[in-house]
Parts: C-alpha cells; structure tokens; sequence
C-alpha cells in the first residue's frame, strides 16, 4: 500500500482523516483503494482529467502496471 501512496504522492497524508483532502488528494486516494484490492480488470473514465504532466505520468503508470500483476486497464477519454 506504502508504493501506491508514494505513486501518488499521498505518503506523507497516511494517517490524516479525508475530511480534510482536497477533491484532487481524494481522487487520488479512491484510486489507491481500489488498486490495492488487486482488480483484475479496472474501468477509468478520464483519470488523467484536471492533473499536472507529473501526475498524468504517474497514473498512466500505475494503470500500465496493471499487466506486471496480472491485470488490466480501460480507460475511457472523451475527444471532440
């Protein structure tokens, strides 16, 4: 769980209450959850939307990572 936390940059938020996380930090978090469940298959729906180059990054690595445990990814954007 530790290596998620870190991916996503909330390590140091650990042992704080949600109450007090930003919508972004939650975001963050849920996905976190959900991976640490070990899915085989994870849906997205644009998670990359409303984050930085170094978060876009971090995710889609988290999501790819998926295939080394076995798992997979779909992942939905919306173009126009």
């Amino acid at each position: 769980m530790r290596q998620l936390l870190e991916r996503v940059d909330l390590v140091g938020l650990a042992n704080d209450g949600t109450l007090f996380l930003g919508k972004e930090r939650k975001r963050r978090l849920v996905g976190v959850a959900v991976l640490a469940v070990g899915p085989g298959v994870i849906i997205v729906d644009e998670p990359t939307t409303g984050y930085d180059y170094r978060m876009v990054s971090s995710i889609m690595s988290l999501l790819a990572g998926l295939q080394k445990w076995g798992g997979a990814a779909l992942i939905t954007l919306h173009g126009t």
